[in-house]
């Protein structure tokens, strides 16, 4: 996965690999955007799974069932 570090107003950004990728300030705009949305839906998965997580503790009816609960990641 590329981690942009963006540098001066349509410069452009590093890879991986730290090789610079000039990009113009259109193509920097862009990749901001699909950034910021990338997030918004790995943020909203993280809401789900919370919240799947309170439904099943609120199901557990003891404290052995608490301890069975199990926190899985995918």
């Amino acid at each position: 996965m590329n981690y942009p570090t963006l540098w001066g107003a349509g410069s452009g950004w590093s890879d991986a690999s730290n090789d610079a990728v000039s990009m113009t300030m259109a193509q920097l705009q862009e990749l901001a955007a699909a950034m910021a949305q990338a997030q918004v839906a790995r943020n909203d998965e993280i809401y789900k799974r919370q919240r799947e997580m309170k439904d099943e503790l609120d199901r557990c009816d003891d404290l052995s069932s608490m301890k069975k609960f199990a926190i899985i990641s995918d």
